[in-house]
């Protein structure tokens, strides 16, 4: 039942990275090879799946903070066409980059190199830098993780 439930995760966020490339979040000039979700496909079957699905997670927080000032109309269009899609939205994303970020943020440290993504990402967004307060906390747990 596990594997079953990681294995429609990933399955979803693949249909959200495909679906973010296709609309933004890879410039129009890039080579077809070097798509995320070719890349990715590539991978399945030689590297690990805890792998496979960091490389997703990683794309999806570059994806999260590209689309980070999006108007609220363009937002609601994209969350239709993901639902069509059968995948995650973009709403509902962002609110699981907003969990994983509040539970770093709580926990006062970054663990793994995932999280120091995550919070790189999310120190160029406008909702965190208009906090001077979390930019400072985060710009210290970044110090402490690459330098401490």
């Amino acid at each position: 039942m596990k594997k079953e439930l990681i294995d429609k995760e990933y399955d979803a966020f693949k249909r959200f990275v495909s679906w973010a490339c296709e609309n933004g979040a890879r410039p129009i000039d890039a080579l077809p090879e070097s798509h995320p979700i070719r890349i990715l496909e590539q991978a399945e079957g030689i590297a690990p799946h805890s792998a496979l699905k960091k490389g997703l997670r990683e794309a999806i927080n570059d994806i999260i903070e590209k689309f980070s000032a999006w108007p609220e109309e363009r937002v609601k269009a994209a969350d239709e066409d993901l639902k069509q899609l059968g995948g995650p939205t973009l709403t509902e994303m962002r609110m699981l980059f907003a969990l994983d970020l509040k539970r770093i943020e709580n926990r006062g440290k970054i663990e793994t190199e995932e999280e120091c993504f995550l919070v790189r990402n999310a120190l160029e967004m406008p909702m965190i830098q208009a906090s001077h307060k979390r930019v400072e906390k985060f710009r210290e747990m970044l110090y402490e993780y690459e330098f401490g």
